[in-house]
């Protein structure tokens, strides 16, 4: 009996600490996007700062330095023809949306927003994410 007990004892430790360690894995995770999003940000201040612009003279937007985390992919978000020429918003979306479904994003700001759910996928083909209001979820202030 005593030694059933102990067995019961060590696997419920177990699952306490997989489930721990998985929430400090997406916590490492969603830090490591939010520092590849500041890194994104600051070279977008710094074409800023040159042209004038936050897009390219052909409306595009300029390479992002970091594109992927080992967890997340890195856009900006909304189409550059459509978009004001001082307004950015740069979006780390997670690999997996069913193991992450949060997002982060920037503005030209400095705003970090945490989003609950997002529709936005690493699998779109545009090198940006579709913008508009219905696609992110849940969004507060993000703080590291």
């Amino acid at each position: 009996m005593q030694f059933l007990m102990v067995i019961f004892i060590l696997s419920l430790l177990s699952i306490i600490s997989i489930t721990v360690y998985r929430q400090w894995i997406r916590h490492a995770q969603l830090h490591e996007a939010y520092t590849a999003l500041i890194t994104n940000s600051h070279t977008l201040e710094q074409h800023y700062q040159r042209k004038l612009s936050y897009q390219t003279p052909n409306r595009q937007w300029p390479a992002l330095p970091v594109q992927h985390t080992s967890a997340f992919c890195l856009r900006p978000q909304g189409d550059p023809h459509k978009s004001h020429a001082g307004h950015y918003t740069l979006k780390a979306v997670a690999l997996d949306p069913d193991d992450e479904p949060r997002i982060l994003k920037i503005n030209q700001n400095g705003n970090v927003l945490v989003c609950a759910s997002s529709k936005s996928r690493c699998n779109e083909q545009q090198p940006f994410f579709k913008g508009g209001g219905s696609i992110d979820q849940q969004c507060t202030l993000f703080h590291p």
